[in-house]
């Protein structure tokens, strides 16, 4: 179903169950809908690569249902501080990337929760 939509879905080392996933052609056209296409996979999916797509707030709720998500890449989205609280599940997030979006330093503060975030770019 991934791979429909434009995803390239690679397991994150030789030999892994874990997998990146990324949209290299037309991220324009991944839409929030696009993200219930992940939820297959979900236990599987370590990093996300979703930058310069069309994702919003609403397709954080989706996202927040990776539970072994490592890695996020979320810029030049429209997404806010507002679909940040979702990622308030993500015990794992090691690094999130949202250069270029509506995120604030005051939307960052609600994953101070977050044991293992340790790389943020704003």
């Amino acid at each position: 179903q991934l791979q429909q939509v434009g995803a390239l879905c690679l397991p994150v080392a030789q030999g892994s169950s874990y997998l990146q996933v990324d949209f290299p052609t037309n991220p324009q056209t991944v839409a929030d809908s696009t993200l219930q296409r992940l939820l297959p996979l979900a236990p599987q999916v370590t990093w996300l690569d979703l930058k310069k797509t069309g994702v919003t707030d609403a397709g954080l709720t989706t996202i927040a249902q990776l539970p072994h998500l490592t890695k996020l890449e979320l810029q030049q989205t429209t997404v806010t501080d507002v679909g940040l609280a979702h990622l308030t599940r993500l015990a794992h997030l090691e690094a999130l990337n949202v250069f270029g979006t509506q995120v604030t330093a005051a939307g960052l503060e609600q994953l101070g929760q977050l044991p293992k975030l340790r790389t943020v770019y704003l």
